[in-house]
């Protein structure tokens, strides 16, 4: 299945506005019985000063998963219990996302970031966290905390 995901899509993500509706990223995913997996492409650029960014989300159900950066650099950002945290990420790095951490990928780099995720079928997703650290462009790449939206 394959999902487009659009500034329109995800606005309340950001903190700016941009002028027309760019596509942030795309999402190519495929449900093999008990495992889920997806590749990811997710475009280079920013709104306002914050970097394109995936929606984020967290599991429902307790459950891991594991990307693998394909091409392009960015961040990973884990969430839990309101603490936050940002890994830089580059192409060939595997990271491991534990059970109970919200996640996202932030794209830092000039060209498109691509991944593969890998997931429990049974996982579920749910878009509705407020994260609490935004990756933004301030003379060089900067981690801004507790700048949530309302």
């Amino acid at each position: 299945m394959k999902i487009v995901r659009k500034y329109r899509d995800m606005k309340e993500q950001f903190l700016d506005h941009p002028k027309g509706n760019p596509v942030i990223y795309i999402v190519y995913a495929y449900e093999k019985k008990d495992l889920s997996y997806a590749i990811t492409e997710l475009n280079a650029g920013k709104i306002g000063k914050e970097f394109y960014m995936t929606k984020g989300h967290k599991h429902i159900r307790k459950r891991p998963e594991v990307y693998y950066f394909i091409k392009g650099s960015g961040y990973i950002v884990l969430q839990k219990d309101n603490k936050c945290k940002a890994y830089k990420v580059q192409e060939g790095d595997i990271f491991y996302v534990e059970p109970g951490y919200a996640h996202r990928v932030v794209n830092t780099g000039r060209k498109k970031l691509v991944f593969l995720s890998v997931y429990p079928t049974d996982s579920g997703h749910d878009y509705s966290v407020k994260f609490r650290c935004r990756i933004i462009n301030s003379k060089g790449v900067k981690i801004e905390m507790d700048n949530v939206l309302k």
